[in-house]
């Protein structure tokens, strides 16, 4: 943070508190992010670990109850997409809300949108494992217009 931007976020009265004790505290908030963002992977990891089971229970449930326990689903690509957002990880943000449109838009969970839910998290399992941050460039542009794509077809379907 500069000092121009810490006088704007304090209303023009800047962040001198007379003992540091703020830029302590940025310093801390800064150092622990970049902590964070070093162990992405690892991290959002755990996230994408339990939306896959979501996935697994999701294909032995019953049909009649497959909506309810795809709700783990959506809950972990939510997930995902919120970190990614934060640390710059827009393709896994992307991809990620569209798993989670995919999910929300469907009245019934069938085969086809357990294929298509299974290729969002295998892509973004792979993004993650890359550490491929950015929208990707123009492959990643590709692929996010062909799952959504897919998405768009699934929900008008539905």
């Amino acid at each position: 943070m500069t000092a121009d931007t810490a006088t704007l976020y304090s209303g023009g009265q800047g962040y001198a508190s007379g003992a540091g004790g703020d830029e302590d505290a940025i310093a801390a908030a800064e150092a622990a992010l970049a902590e964070i963002q070093q162990n992405f992977g690892a991290w959002v990891g755990e996230d994408l670990d339990q939306a896959k089971a979501a996935l697994e229970r999701t294909r032995a449930a019953p049909p009649e109850s497959r909506m309810e326990v795809a709700h783990d689903i959506y809950t972990g690509a939510h997930n995902i997409k919120g970190y990614a957002a934060t640390f710059g990880y827009q393709l896994v943000t992307d991809i990620a809300d569209s798993a989670c449109r995919l999910v929300k838009s469907v009245d019934s969970v069938t085969p086809e949108v357990l294929a298509l839910t299974e290729t969002h998290l295998d892509h973004l399992a792979n993004i993650i494992a890359n550490e491929l941050t950015g929208d990707g460039g123009e492959d990643g542009r590709a692929l996010l217009a062909e799952l959504t794509g897919a998405v768009d077809e699934m929900a008008g379907a539905a």
